[in-house]
């Protein structure tokens, strides 16, 4: 599945076989990870170190986001017994899972399908592709209807790192078909130092909001973490790889979640007026306006508890409603940025029964 993995396994029905037993009765100390296929074309990922579930991640052709293992197993349980459910194995090397990680961390600088383009096109990539280093990420997902039978037709992701230019066009070279996505590393990694200063200025007696992945350097105290290290010497041929926490879902001793909801609309809000500029403050007053239609007491600068996901509603008709050439930056963003929400606050949501609505924003919002 992912460059210079090793199959071990696959297409095995999920009924006859529990991943996480599957990692408790490993005898070898390798590096590896289990793929969750469900019929409806994701997968849930995990990534073992030996018999340790070291993150989980779920991955889809349009998205991807870290997980907590323990959302995965829930959602093992609930569809293993649907015949379309199964498991594969792969062993690979330290370097390429750790490769494949860092893209939950970095943003990308160009994500593509390239069948839309034509020769012309492909050759001026390089060209136009900004800075001096580079991770380059080519997908090719099997098209939707049955699991893939045949090695052809799974899903393959290659990253290959280039720095120099004429690497880079020599990759892109030989890409003709799939999703090619390109990370600029040094852009990447100066974002990631300049977020984990921030985050190392807070005063540790103060309390803060819990951050999304990505956001800052440390989760809130008392949360669940994972956190993923390098081991052994670094490989100068292997792309800086910082080290994350992962912070698990946030429990809060305060019932409800409105507190989420409001932080993950502050950071919309930013997002989303820095790229429409002065357009945006109308859309949103609009949005509001027409959510209080149903909902009178709703007020997006003082949410109430109870109507506090109703935010979800004021995002999408914002995104739907932006200009047309900054809709599909807008749309892309706010699923990215719900993805990293949902992937944090998953027991806190499904707690407030309010799971199935962000689950429903994003099947909307991906139509």
């Amino acid at each position: 599945m992912i460059t210079g993995s090793e199959l071990v396994f696959s297409n095995v029905p999920a009924c006859q076989a529990d991943p996480f037993l599957i990692a408790e009765g490993r005898s070898s100390g390798d590096e590896g990870y289990l793929v969750i296929s469900y019929p409806e074309g994701c997968h849930d990922l995990l990534f073992l170190r030996g018999r340790e579930v070291r993150i989980g991640a779920h991955l889809r052709r349009e998205y991807r986001f870290p997980l907590q293992p323990d959302a995965v197993r829930e959602r093992y349980g609930q569809y293993r017994s649907d015949k379309g459910t199964v498991l594969s194995f792969y062993l690979s090397p330290s370097d390429s899972i750790r490769r494949f990680l860092s893209t939950f961390y970095y943003t990308s600088s160009l994500n593509i399908e390239l069948a839309v383009l034509g020769r012309k096109q492909r050759q001026e990539l390089s060209a136009r592709a900004q800075g001096e280093h580079w991770l380059v990420e080519l997908d090719r997902f099997p098209p939707a209807g049955p699991l893939p039978i045949s090695p052809s037709q799974r899903v393959t992701i290659e990253i290959q790192e280039a720095k120099k230019r004429e690497e880079l066009a020599s990759l892109l070279s030989g890409m003709t078909s799939g999703r090619l996505i390109l990370y600029n590393l040094e852009r990447n990694m100066e974002m990631l130092r300049m977020k984990t200063q921030c985050a190392a200025l807070r005063p540790s007696a103060s309390p803060s909001p819990s951050p999304s992945v990505g956001e800052a350097g440390s989760p809130a105290a008392g949360s669940t973490q994972t956190e993923i290290r390098e081991v052994g010497r670094e490989s100068s041929a292997s792309p800086p790889v910082p080290r994350i926490e992962l912070a698990g879902p946030v429990r809060h001793l305060a019932r409800g979640c409105q507190r989420h909801f409001d932080i993950l609309f502050r950071r919309f809000r930013k997002e989303a007026s820095q790229l429409l500029g002065m357009k945006y403050h109308a859309l949103e007053a609009k949005a509001e306006k027409e959510v209080q239609l149903s909902e009178p007491g709703f007020r997006l600068e003082r949410l109430p508890e109870e109507s506090a996901p109703l935010v979800l509603q004021v995002m999408e008709m914002i995104a739907k409603r932006a200009p047309l050439l900054k809709r599909s930056e807008i749309r892309c963003m706010t699923i990215t940025m719900v993805a990293e929400f949902y992937s944090n606050h998953y027991e806190v949501l499904e707690r407030n029964n309010v799971l199935s609505a962000v689950e429903d924003f994003y099947r909307r919002l991906k139509s």
